[in-house]
């Protein structure tokens, strides 16, 4: 199997490290274009909370996701660059319940979805069933 595109989920700079120095050897191997994709989470807070808060703390938090996806985002281009792996990184926006349809929707593109297994100590949006949830909507090799 001829392999030259990889789609690599990006959580946070902590959390995909080691996914992304994965995708960059497997990407530096096959010399594959490697891409990132980082969703930034939009806040849900319940309609009965929202008057309750303080002003600008919904775009405070739009804030910290845009940061640590910032994060992510650099790491990647970093590894990438110092690899000489030809990349491109694409960024959403979606509610937690839809991250893993938006994984799949881009891993339809791609030759091969990276995307690593649940672990309990680092959450990380979509929780555990991101991968199953991609990896059943996807339609594309995992």
């Amino acid at each position: 199997m001829s392999v030259k595109s990889l789609l690599l989920y990006l959580g946070d700079a902590e959390g995909s490290a080691k996914e992304v120095e994965a995708g960059v050897d497997l990407a530096g191997r096959f010399g594959a274009h490697m891409i990132g994709l980082h969703i930034a989470p939009e806040p849900v807070f319940p309609s009965f909370v929202m008057g309750q808060l303080p002003r600008g703390a919904l775009e405070a938090q739009q804030k910290a996701m845009e940061a640590r996806g910032a994060e992510a985002a650099a790491a990647f281009r970093l590894a990438c660059d110092k690899a000489g792996v030809s990349s491109e990184l694409r960024e959403a926006r979606a509610f937690v319940e839809d991250i893993p349809a938006v994984v799949g929707q881009q891993a339809r593109y791609a030759d091969l979805l990276l995307l690593s297994q649940h672990n309990p100590d680092a959450p990380r949006p979509g929780g555990g069933s991101l991968l199953e949830r991609t990896v059943l909507s996807s339609g594309a090799p995992a």
